[in-house]
């Protein structure tokens, strides 16, 4: 290896490591905020606070129906009491089958007995009581009038207080359910809003969300509600990431921008959470067409519905995160003008573009404007090939070629590790549910398939960077990282984001390249000093597609084919790479890299194997 190239190789070694680096720190940054502690300031929300009643609700599972439910659904009735408000229980015999799924064979369907809790802070705007018609009273509410809500404006807080018979219930839900006492608390402790704030705690959501089913069919307060939001837990940890809101969310997602201390989520979850059959509470409220918000954490899939959705194993982070929130958005839509700046009925906006570029930074935009980012990403590449064409960096056949082999590159590099994924899996033979769940949340087989992918991208990436030229594969992965922003922008335009503004930081990189390049008649090596550029250009995609990449995993698991996500946007990002993979294969020395991979990868099998047969 000469000298020059060998520096060469250093210097692209570096600017991997920064990129690993920039990996991480991506990653990391989807903490959720410090846990407050108890003794904090009585306006702001404190999860310290919060785990006091957390300890006294997750201690036993709570199924709807079982005298432990009860216990609970006592507590909370003696808190909210102790708060200073009258809590109202609605007592509801409804049916546990699903409204699209009907009886085939004419039996009527079984019902099951919900006992839903809601208590009323009552703002300084004022009016007329609802009638009570939706269930039995408690706290010593009259029989012909109900302290529910008063009137037009009111926002719901919403979490449910069972759980299912296996799990003690502390992420799902018990967590959500304290951080709306303590919210109650904090908001009793500063000014009072101007509207109305309905705490409701719902029964029987794991049975098909019979408590808010019998809340938006049977109680009067549901016309009242001009906002809710509702919690949830898909695990035990991780930051409180909004999934789902209410259609034409795009003065929803402001609101939230502007309120929230730490707003985390992405308009891709709610475009793809739409195509799931998955429900919560949150289903019923949108089917009232009430503007809504869905929050929940999702790390630790693992403990998801199980015997360790414990206390114990419950992050205080993510109850912070969910109290917060809550308490932010609840304080800025319960002092605003309901006709004027509240949300509009549901589906009467645009819908927004939302994404964290960094942490709790958070982006938005109207997706009205995705035709002309579009036509700018797609004007953009149409320049940067015409000044490769024009001044002989590029061909255009090869640009084509390089298209179709990155395609290729592209399908190999995932089907190999989701065809050894699916082999390791096998080994184990049928497991226990909560068994899979661990083998399929492996932190460590995770590692060892990306790397896995990265080896077989490298191997295979090398001699094609050095047939064909490195420039040539780049526009060829861009031309795919443009085809698929033209497929979101039609058919998941919440996710765009992710292929528009890397393309076109990618694209700016490659025309300042072919700009400051000598013309030449075709095109040759890039230099280190090109190959920075371009690395820089592609640092926007590292940082969008890194942490979704982590994020998928987290909630979807290694179980196939949903693993397919992560590694295809492994394997997209690996196509945005392709100058600093050509500065890295310089020299005879091409295999280092894509061997180096491989020996990681193998070594993360072998601690996934280990760690699976420890548990």
């Amino acid at each position: 290896m000469t000298s020059t190239a060998a520096r060469q190789q250093r210097r692209a070694l570096a600017l991997l490591i920064f990129l690993l680096l920039a990996v991480l720190a991506s990653v990391r940054a989807l903490a959720p905020p410090a846990a407050v502690p108890a003794d904090a300031p009585p306006t702001i929300f404190s999860s310290g606070r919060a785990m006091v009643h957390l300890r006294q609700i997750a201690v036993r599972p709570h199924p709807a129906g079982s005298p432990d439910n009860a216990r609970v659904r006592r507590y909370l009735v003696e808190r909210l009491q102790a708060l200073g408000v009258r809590p109202t229980l609605q007592a509801a015999q409804i049916s546990a089958a699903r409204r699209h799924v009907p009886d085939a064979l004419g039996t009527p369907p079984r019902t099951k007995a919900i006992v839903n809790v809601l208590a009323r802070l009552p703002g300084t705007k004022g009016s007329p009581p609802t009638p009570n018609n939706g269930g039995d009273n408690v706290g010593g509410s009259s029989p012909s009038g109900s302290p529910i809500i008063g009137g037009r404006g009111a926002i719901a807080l919403v979490a449910h207080y069972d759980s299912v018979p296996t799990s003690h219930g502390a992420g799902d839900d018990g967590a959500a359910v304290a951080a709306l006492l303590e919210v109650l608390r904090a908001l009793q402790a500063g000014p009072p809003l101007r509207h109305d704030v309905l705490f409701l705690f719902t029964d029987g959501e794991e049975d098909g969300l019979l408590g808010a089913r019998a809340f938006v069919d049977r109680h009067p307060a549901v016309r009242s509600l001009v906002l809710v939001l509702n919690f949830e837990g898909r695990g035990t940890s991780g930051p409180s990431l909004l999934f789902e809101t209410s259609p034409g969310n795009l003065p929803l997602i402001r609101a939230w921008a502007a309120s929230a201390p730490h707003p985390m989520g992405t308009s891709l979850a709610y475009d793809v959470y739409k195509l799931l059959p998955n429900d919560t509470d949150f289903s019923e409220f949108k089917r009232a067409r009430v503007p809504s918000y869905n929050l929940a954490y999702i790390h630790d899939l693992s403990t998801y519905h199980t015997s360790r959705d414990t206390l114990a194993n419950l992050d205080e982070r993510s109850l912070q995160h969910h109290g917060e929130s809550a308490l932010a958005l609840v304080r800025h839509f319960g002092n605003v003008e309901v006709n004027a700046e509240a949300p509009p009925p549901a589906g009467e906006a645009s819908d927004a573009v939302y994404f964290n570029p960094f942490g709790a930074l958070l982006c938005v935009y109207a997706q009205t404007w995705l035709p002309f980012l579009l036509a700018v990403v797609a004007v953009a590449f149409a320049f940067v090939v015409w000044l490769g064409l024009r001044r002989g960096h590029i061909g255009a056949w090869r640009v084509l070629a390089g298209f179709a082999l990155y395609v290729l590159l592209l399908v190999t590099s995932v089907a190999v590790p989701a065809l050894v994924w699916s082999l390791v899996r096998g080994m184990y033979g049928d497991l226990p549910r909560e068994a899979a769940l661990a083998l399929q949340t492996s932190l460590w087989y995770f590692v060892a398939l990306v790397a896995l992918e990265m080896g077989v991208f490298c191997a295979l990436a090398a001699p094609i960077i050095r047939r064909l030229g490195a420039l040539n594969l780049a526009l060829g992965a861009l031309l795919a990282w443009l085809l698929l922003l033209g497929l979101t922008t039609r058919f998941l335009p919440g996710g765009t984001y992710l292929f528009t503004w890397p393309t076109l930081a990618s694209l700016m990189a490659l025309g300042a390249t072919f700009t400051k390049r000598p013309a030449v008649d075709s095109d040759g090596p890039v230099s280190m000093r090109e190959a920075t550029l371009l690395t820089w250009g592609a640092l926007p995609g590292v940082l969008l597609v890194a942490p979704l990449v982590y994020l998928l995993f987290v909630a979807m698991s290694l179980a196939l084919p949903m693993a397919l996500g992560s590694l295809v946007l492994v394997g997209l990002l690996l196509g945005l790479l392709v100058p600093l993979l050509a500065a890295l294969f310089a020299g005879p020395r091409f295999w280092l890299l894509p061997a180096t991979v491989f020996v990681v990868s193998a070594a993360a099998f072998i601690a996934g194997f280990v760690t699976a047969h420890g548990r």
